[in-house]
Protein backbone atom coordinates (compact mmCIF):
# COMPACT_ATOMS: atom_id res chain seq x y z
CA UNK A 1 0.00 0.00 0.00
CA UNK A 2 1.31 3.64 -0.80
CA UNK A 3 2.49 6.03 1.73
CA UNK A 4 0.09 8.49 0.59
CA UNK A 5 -3.13 5.87 0.63
CA UNK A 6 -6.82 6.97 1.61
CA UNK A 7 -6.70 4.33 4.49
CA UNK A 8 -7.56 5.68 7.98
CA UNK A 9 -3.99 5.00 9.23
CA UNK A 10 -2.62 7.13 6.14
CA UNK A 11 -5.48 10.18 7.06
CA UNK A 12 -3.73 9.54 10.68
CA UNK A 13 -0.40 10.14 9.75
CA UNK A 14 -1.34 13.40 7.15
CA UNK A 15 -3.31 15.14 10.35
CA UNK A 16 -0.38 14.14 12.62
CA UNK A 17 2.02 15.83 10.61
CA UNK A 18 -0.45 18.99 10.12
CA UNK A 19 -0.60 19.08 13.96
CA UNK A 20 3.03 19.64 14.05
CA UNK A 21 3.15 21.84 11.47
CA UNK A 22 0.91 24.09 12.97
CA UNK A 23 2.30 23.83 16.49
CA UNK A 24 5.92 24.99 14.26
CA UNK A 25 4.08 27.96 12.94
CA UNK A 26 2.70 28.78 16.44
CA UNK A 27 5.97 28.45 18.00
CA UNK A 28 7.45 30.75 15.49
CA UNK A 29 5.19 33.24 15.71
CA UNK A 30 5.48 33.68 19.84
CA UNK A 31 7.53 36.82 20.92
CA UNK A 32 10.55 36.37 22.22
CA UNK A 33 12.60 37.91 24.76
CA UNK A 34 15.83 37.91 23.31
CA UNK A 35 17.84 35.66 21.01
CA UNK A 36 21.55 34.39 21.51
CA UNK A 37 23.32 32.93 18.54
CA UNK A 38 19.88 32.74 16.93
CA UNK A 39 18.17 30.26 18.97
CA UNK A 40 18.51 30.61 22.50
CA UNK A 41 16.33 33.22 24.24
CA UNK A 42 17.98 35.82 26.66
CA UNK A 43 16.69 37.36 30.00
CA UNK A 44 17.07 41.10 28.28
CA UNK A 45 13.87 42.23 26.38
CA UNK A 46 15.02 46.01 24.44
CA UNK A 47 12.12 48.49 23.26
CA UNK A 48 13.46 50.98 20.87
CA UNK A 49 11.35 54.32 20.27
CA UNK A 50 10.25 53.28 17.01
CA UNK A 51 9.14 49.86 17.87
CA UNK A 52 5.73 48.99 16.19
CA UNK A 53 4.79 46.10 17.82
CA UNK A 54 4.78 45.87 21.79
CA UNK A 55 4.98 42.35 23.43
CA UNK A 56 1.91 41.87 25.19
CA UNK A 57 3.49 41.56 28.91
CA UNK A 58 -0.12 39.19 30.17
CA UNK A 59 1.27 36.73 27.48
CA UNK A 60 5.28 37.40 27.99
CA UNK A 61 7.62 36.15 30.97
CA UNK A 62 9.06 39.34 32.85
CA UNK A 63 12.48 39.52 31.86
CA UNK A 64 14.99 40.22 34.01
CA UNK A 65 16.55 43.30 32.19
CA UNK A 66 14.08 45.76 30.13
CA UNK A 67 16.10 48.22 27.96
CA UNK A 68 14.59 51.39 26.78
CA UNK A 69 14.54 54.04 24.32
CA UNK A 70 12.13 56.82 25.55
CA UNK A 71 13.20 59.16 23.03
CA UNK A 72 13.78 59.60 18.98
CA UNK A 73 17.27 60.67 17.36
CA UNK A 74 15.41 64.11 17.54
CA UNK A 75 14.69 63.85 21.44
CA UNK A 76 10.80 63.62 20.66
CA UNK A 77 9.19 60.95 23.36
CA UNK A 78 8.84 57.45 21.96
CA UNK A 79 5.31 57.09 20.26
CA UNK A 80 4.06 54.46 22.35
CA UNK A 81 5.58 55.94 26.23
CA UNK A 82 1.93 57.14 27.16
CA UNK A 83 0.00 54.52 26.24
CA UNK A 84 -0.92 51.85 28.35
CA UNK A 85 1.56 49.51 27.98
CA UNK A 86 3.23 50.15 31.43
CA UNK A 87 -0.01 49.52 32.95
CA UNK A 88 -0.22 46.36 31.56
CA UNK A 89 3.58 45.71 32.13
CA UNK A 90 3.09 47.01 35.87
CA UNK A 91 0.38 44.25 36.00
CA UNK A 92 1.65 41.20 34.60
CA UNK A 93 5.49 41.90 35.97
CA UNK A 94 5.11 44.25 39.30
CA UNK A 95 6.05 41.65 41.58
CA UNK A 96 9.44 40.38 39.39
CA UNK A 97 12.99 41.54 40.17
CA UNK A 98 13.09 43.57 36.94
CA UNK A 99 15.69 46.06 36.07
CA UNK A 100 14.64 49.03 34.07
CA UNK A 101 17.35 50.89 31.96
CA UNK A 102 16.39 54.18 30.48
CA UNK A 103 18.85 54.15 27.18
CA UNK A 104 21.14 57.51 26.68
CA UNK A 105 19.18 58.25 23.50
CA UNK A 106 18.89 62.34 23.06
CA UNK A 107 17.70 64.02 25.95
CA UNK A 108 15.82 60.87 27.84
CA UNK A 109 17.37 60.43 30.80
CA UNK A 110 16.07 63.32 32.70
CA UNK A 111 13.14 64.22 29.78
CA UNK A 112 10.27 65.34 32.18
CA UNK A 113 7.55 62.42 30.56
CA UNK A 114 10.76 59.73 31.70
CA UNK A 115 10.50 61.35 35.23
CA UNK A 116 6.84 61.23 35.57
CA UNK A 117 7.05 57.66 34.06
CA UNK A 118 9.48 56.31 36.75
CA UNK A 119 7.92 58.20 39.20
CA UNK A 120 4.84 56.01 39.00
CA UNK A 121 6.32 53.07 38.10
CA UNK A 122 8.02 53.22 41.82
CA UNK A 123 4.40 53.28 43.03
CA UNK A 124 3.37 50.76 40.70
CA UNK A 125 5.89 48.43 40.61
CA UNK A 126 7.85 48.10 43.69
CA UNK A 127 9.68 45.18 42.97
CA UNK A 128 11.58 47.14 39.64
CA UNK A 129 15.06 48.88 39.97
CA UNK A 130 14.54 51.99 37.65
CA UNK A 131 18.04 52.92 36.45
CA UNK A 132 19.36 55.17 33.55
CA UNK A 133 22.49 54.42 31.46
CA UNK A 134 25.15 57.61 30.78
CA UNK A 135 28.29 58.25 29.34
CA UNK A 136 27.76 61.94 31.38
CA UNK A 137 26.56 63.43 28.54
CA UNK A 138 23.57 65.91 30.16
CA UNK A 139 24.19 65.44 33.05
CA UNK A 140 27.39 66.96 33.63
CA UNK A 141 26.10 70.19 35.92
CA UNK A 142 24.55 70.66 38.83
CA UNK A 143 21.29 71.56 37.73
CA UNK A 144 21.14 68.26 36.02
CA UNK A 145 22.95 65.94 38.85
CA UNK A 146 20.19 67.92 41.32
CA UNK A 147 16.91 66.67 39.18
CA UNK A 148 18.59 63.34 38.97
CA UNK A 149 18.73 63.39 42.93
CA UNK A 150 15.16 64.22 43.18
CA UNK A 151 13.92 61.72 40.52
CA UNK A 152 12.96 58.20 41.16
CA UNK A 153 16.03 56.62 39.66
CA UNK A 154 17.70 53.91 42.02
CA UNK A 155 20.82 53.49 39.90
CA UNK A 156 22.55 55.61 37.06
CA UNK A 157 24.76 53.05 35.28
CA UNK A 158 28.28 54.74 33.28
CA UNK A 159 29.58 53.06 30.29
CA UNK A 160 32.93 54.97 29.58
CA UNK A 161 33.77 54.82 25.98
CA UNK A 162 37.47 54.43 26.84
CA UNK A 163 39.75 53.28 29.89
CA UNK A 164 40.29 56.97 31.48
CA UNK A 165 43.33 55.97 32.88
CA UNK A 166 45.30 55.11 29.52
CA UNK A 167 43.73 57.75 27.39
CA UNK A 168 44.48 60.65 29.68
CA UNK A 169 41.68 62.84 28.40
CA UNK A 170 43.25 62.44 24.91
CA UNK A 171 40.82 62.31 22.00
CA UNK A 172 37.09 62.22 21.77
CA UNK A 173 37.10 58.86 23.55
CA UNK A 174 39.10 59.93 26.63
CA UNK A 175 37.20 63.50 26.85
CA UNK A 176 34.08 61.45 27.34
CA UNK A 177 35.69 58.99 30.08
CA UNK A 178 37.11 62.14 31.74
CA UNK A 179 33.69 63.52 32.08
CA UNK A 180 32.39 60.20 32.58
CA UNK A 181 34.40 59.79 35.67
CA UNK A 182 33.65 63.54 36.82
CA UNK A 183 30.06 63.03 36.91
CA UNK A 184 30.28 59.78 38.70
CA UNK A 185 32.19 62.11 41.29
CA UNK A 186 30.07 64.81 41.60
CA UNK A 187 26.90 62.65 42.01
CA UNK A 188 28.54 60.18 44.42
CA UNK A 189 29.66 63.27 46.86
CA UNK A 190 25.93 65.22 46.36
CA UNK A 191 24.28 62.17 47.05
CA UNK A 192 26.60 61.60 50.10
CA UNK A 193 26.71 65.28 51.17
CA UNK A 194 22.54 65.77 51.32
CA UNK A 195 21.97 61.95 52.81
CA UNK A 196 20.59 60.29 50.29
CA UNK A 197 20.60 56.59 49.63
CA UNK A 198 20.21 56.59 46.31
CA UNK A 199 20.66 56.69 42.95
CA UNK A 200 23.70 53.97 43.18
CA UNK A 201 25.96 54.78 40.96
CA UNK A 202 27.31 51.91 38.96
CA UNK A 203 30.52 51.91 36.68
CA UNK A 204 30.50 49.40 33.71
CA UNK A 205 33.86 49.44 32.82
CA UNK A 206 34.73 49.48 28.87
CA UNK A 207 38.50 49.65 28.17
CA UNK A 208 40.37 49.96 25.02
CA UNK A 209 41.38 46.54 23.40
CA UNK A 210 44.33 47.41 24.47
CA UNK A 211 43.99 48.19 27.66
CA UNK A 212 42.41 45.06 28.92
CA UNK A 213 44.35 43.54 30.54
CA UNK A 214 45.25 42.61 34.56
CA UNK A 215 47.31 45.99 35.40
CA UNK A 216 44.42 48.12 34.18
CA UNK A 217 42.11 46.18 35.75
CA UNK A 218 43.64 47.11 38.87
CA UNK A 219 43.91 50.43 38.26
CA UNK A 220 40.60 51.07 37.23
CA UNK A 221 38.98 49.32 40.17
CA UNK A 222 41.25 51.09 42.87
CA UNK A 223 40.17 54.34 40.80
CA UNK A 224 36.54 52.74 41.44
CA UNK A 225 37.14 52.69 45.11
CA UNK A 226 38.69 56.32 45.25
CA UNK A 227 35.52 57.47 43.72
CA UNK A 228 33.40 55.11 46.32
CA UNK A 229 31.51 53.77 43.36
CA UNK A 230 29.00 51.52 44.32
CA UNK A 231 29.18 49.02 42.11
CA UNK A 232 31.70 48.29 39.68
CA UNK A 233 31.42 45.93 36.57
CA UNK A 234 34.11 44.19 34.86
CA UNK A 235 33.26 43.74 30.91
CA UNK A 236 32.61 39.36 30.81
Amino acid sequence: MSLWSTSSDSDETRKRFARKAALRRRHQAMPRLGIAGGSRPTSELSLGAAVGDLPDPAGTKAPRTLLVEATTPAGAIADWWHGDWWLRAATAWGKSRLRLVVLPTPGALLHADVLERLARLAIAARSWVLGGRSDGTGLASTAAIDELLRSAYHEMEFVLAADALSTRGRGHDGVLAQRGLAVMKDIIELRDARGLQRPKVVWLWQPTPTADDAEHRTAARELARQLRVDRFVLPE
